[in-house]
């Protein structure tokens, strides 16, 4: 792991952005297949990583990196840890809000927690609620989870 790679996974603003004034690379991955990134997103509910996100996307880190296993995305760890200020990050930088990475995208994990208000923010983005992975799609794994409401709220969007 890099010092830049350490510093996001520990949320050290001042570290970061002095690294990357020094020409640290931001899409550099470590030996796990990571950009740091992905650490920050992974870590989002530690620290105040939201700095630390928008300073790497200042520096030209992808919104859209995936794991090097494919297993999954900046844009899904943030939802995944229910880092709403990562998540409208992300989104505003350009982060793909229908992005797949192991097979789902962003909006099915939210539904698969039942977040009705991370789902509403990604439909608003443009989420397409339609996207199955395998014959399922978004409102079958809210439903599956036992949130019937956020399924309900996907087929409605679904339908519009």
């Amino acid at each position: 792991m890099s010092d830049l790679h350490a510093a996001a996974y520990d949320a050290d603003l001042k570290t970061v952005q002095a690294l990357l004034a020094s020409g640290a690379k931001p899409d550099e991955r470590d030996d796990r297949g990571f950009t740091p990134l992905l650490w920050s997103c992974l870590r989002g509910a530690v620290g105040q990583q939201g700095p630390v996100v928008a300073a790497l996307l200042s520096a030209g880190a992808d919104p859209d990196a995936i794991t090097a296993a494919g297993d999954s995305s900046c844009l899904i760890w943030a939802v995944q840890v229910d880092a709403q200020d990562l998540i409208e990050v992300l989104l505003e930088c350009g982060a793909n809000v229908n992005g797949v990475a192991d097979g789902v995208t962003p909006l099915m994990v939210a539904a698969r927690d039942g977040n009705a208000e991370v789902v509403t923010r990604l439909l608003q983005k443009g989420a397409d609620p339609s996207i199955a992975c395998g014959s399922f799609q978004a409102a079958d794994y809210a439903r599956h989870g036992g949130h019937d409401d956020v399924a309900n709220l996907l087929d409605r969007a679904g339908a519009a």
